[in-house]
């Protein structure tokens, strides 16, 4: 009797990547965190407690919903990291809350000083 289909493939699904787990776990967390505030400002928008015609609120709900949606991110993030047998969880959550904040703050800064030069 030989083995076809998911017993051949099993064992490579559920194996942990083997470099670098704590950062697809982040950006796991990160796109989690992002999808469901992109998720829930069109929903908002759409049954109308948000109007885009006023650019000020809906910049605010943008940002509120970011913040909000951090807890989910850092629960998937966890989630995912101890999936992989991870022992550093807390780190990994701390990661995914200051990466994506981080790179776009640098990114920011960099073009500012960019263009402050000129």
């Amino acid at each position: 009797h030989e083995e076809t289909g998911w017993k051949l493939v099993h064992q490579d699904v559920f194996r942990p990547p083997a470099n670098l787990p704590m950062i697809l776990c982040v950006f796991v967390g990160t796109g989690v965190q992002v999808f469901v505030m992109a998720l829930l400002t069109i929903a908002f928008a759409a049954v109308g407690f948000v109007s885009p015609a006023n650019r000020g609120s809906l910049i605010i709900v943008l940002l509120l919903l970011y913040v909000c949606m951090g807890s989910f991110a850092g629960y998937h993030c966890a989630r995912l990291y101890k999936t992989f047998k991870g022992q550093r969880w807390q780190k990994a959550t701390a990661l995914c809350a200051v990466f994506y904040p981080g790179l776009c703050f640098a990114v920011f800064f960099a073009l500012d000083l960019a263009l402050a030069s000129r």
